[in-house]
């Protein structure tokens, strides 16, 4: 051989050569490349400058379903579904336009295999150059035992769930009969006032209509309280409407005013008409009875015409508030903690179970919001139902968005929430990465990036991405909104501020906000 031949990574497979004499001190560094490559126990796959697959390893066939020959002068681009495609591309183009970076990396992209059947996958693409030559090397991690373990946790969770739900059978029979037992009350002293006017003579149709109107709608209700409690212990998924906040709140008090239970007490409503509620209704009004009821015996103890409940609402960006707030007397700090546990009563033996509020805490948790209570000043007490506002629906998976961030784990967990809610993601370490990528032609719906970060910070970058694109701009930061950064919001030059920590909430608000923000143009 005169010692003039080298091993060289090409076509995936190792080749002999004839090579001059400078190129012969690569040989023990490529050879070592070569033999991992083949019997890395990881799929891998070797792609050429033009972006065909120069070879598979056996690991790759297995993951991919296609036999070497069947991959090998095709592009890539036939083993992943179109969002991966979009992510592999610009993690490439990042790579070529940033020549001191060897490596990337993207989180769960998506395999297509030869039977149609999508694989999960890590993949990391490498630069190889050598003798002039530049190999890309895609090192797959198939995810599907891990994907599958988590299945496996999930699937045990849920049927733990149901064991539960079993072992609250009793619970949810005291349940059903708390929720009765206030329309079975209207119900009979409506039924009582019909008697006692038909034994006196006093009964006619004008006044039969007037309490058997109450007494449908009350049977109604009954009827939908049993439905809706047994969906529950079935555990089928509620059947939510969107409905005005007055009409459920007529709703539960007409069952007091056909009881002429409210005569000595001031109602004040101060609802909004326009406010919405994405809900089980059912449940919902029957936690505007609870609430009235719990008002109506904190206030036996303030003197008849000094009784008052107060109901009002109140729109957020993502919230809507309900307040229930009556002036009795306050609710002890000795017993603050217990009152939403089952069966904690502070009424007297036979008046309560001690369920309402238990399960109205429970009802709200369930729709995704919560139930909370404080004392108010000069007394009385105030109950909040926090309801989470219907969002519409937003196509979030033609937008494409660049994160850039120091910190791998953070900007690897920040990628994985934007993927989970559909978006296509690309990260950028640096914002010199984050201007290749820009520079690399792929267009890009909006960009979030951090604010303090080495060589080239927040807002340098955005100072560099003003100067050649329009494109929606989020700062991340742990600092606050500092003067200039808050300069920077008020004068549009960026669209948003993140705080850290943040709430998954708060983020999808800024992001779809930013999204929809039309800037004139750059700079």
């Amino acid at each position: 051989m005169g010692g003039e031949h080298v091993i060289l990574l090409a076509l995936g497979r190792v080749e002999i050569e004839s090579q001059t004499a400078d190129a012969i001190s690569m040989a023990d560094d490529i050879r070592i490349i070569a033999e991992a490559f083949m019997l890395s126990g990881r799929p891998v796959l070797s792609v050429g400058e033009d972006q065909n697959i120069i070879f598979a390893n056996p690991a790759a066939e297995e993951l991919t379903g296609f036999q070497n020959r069947e991959l090998v002068g095709r592009s890539w681009r036939m083993i992943f579904d179109q969002p991966s495609i979009l992510r592999v591309e610009a993690m490439i183009d990042i790579l070529s336009n940033n020549t001191g970076q060897q490596g990337r990396q993207e989180l769960q992209l998506k395999v297509t295999r030869k039977t149609g059947r999508f694989v999960t996958t890590n993949l990391t693409v490498s630069v190889l150059a050598s003798l002039n030559k530049k190999l890309w090397l895609f090192d797959l991690e198939d995810l599907s035992p891990i994907l599958d373990l988590q299945r496996e946790k999930e699937l045990l969770q849920e049927e733990m769930g149901r064991v539960s739900k079993l072992a609250d059978i009793g619970r949810l029979t005291g349940g059903i009969a708390h929720e009765l037992n206030n329309p079975l009350a209207i119900l009979q002293g409506l039924t009582e006032n019909l008697i006692d006017q038909a034994e006196h003579g006093e009964l006619n149709s004008k006044i039969a209509l007037r309490e058997l109107k109450p007494m449908e709608e009350t049977i109604t209700r009954m009827t939908r309280i049993i439905q809706s409690m047994m969906s529950v212990a079935r555990g089928e998924e509620p059947v939510m409407e969107a409905l005005p906040v007055a009409e459920l709140w007529d709703r539960a008090v007409l069952g007091f005013q056909a009881m002429n239970q409210l005569k000595n007490v001031t109602i004040k409503s101060e609802i909004d008409a326009h406010h919405l509620v994405t809900v089980d209704s059912i449940r919902i009004e029957q936690i505007f009875v609870n609430l009235v009821k719990n008002s109506l015996h904190a206030l036996e103890e303030v003197p008849p015409g000094h009784r008052e409940i107060r109901v009002s609402s109140q729109e957020t960006n993502d919230r809507i508030l309900v307040r229930f707030e009556n002036n009795g007397p306050p609710i002890p700090p000795r017993v603050a903690d217990s009152i939403f546990t089952p069966f904690f009563t502070t009424k007297p033996v036979g008046e309560g179970m001690g369920l309402g509020l238990f399960l109205s805490y429970n009802v709200m948790k369930a729709h995704g919001g919560s139930l909370s209570h404080e004392n108010i000043k000069p007394t009385g007490v105030r109950f909040i139902l926090n309801f989470p506002k219907k969002r519409r629906t937003f196509n979030r998976t033609k937008h494409r968005i660049l994160i850039v961030d120091d910190e791998v784990l953070f900007r690897q967990m920040f990628a994985r929430k934007l993927e989970t809610m559909g978006f296509v993601v690309t990260m950028a370490r640096t914002g010199d990465e984050a201007l290749a990528a820009f520079g690399s032609g792929k267009d890009y719906d909006l960009l979030i990036t951090d604010l303090r970060m080495p060589i080239k910070d927040g807002t340098h970058l955005v100072e560099a991405i003003r100067k050649i694109s329009s494109i929606p701009i989020i700062f991340v930061t742990g600092y606050g909104r500092e003067g200039a950064l808050q300069r920077l919001l008020d004068k549009g030059i960026v669209q948003g501020i993140v705080q850290k920590p943040f709430q998954d909430e708060d983020l999808v608000v800024s992001v779809e906000s930013a999204l929809k923000t039309t800037i004139s143009k750059a700079g």
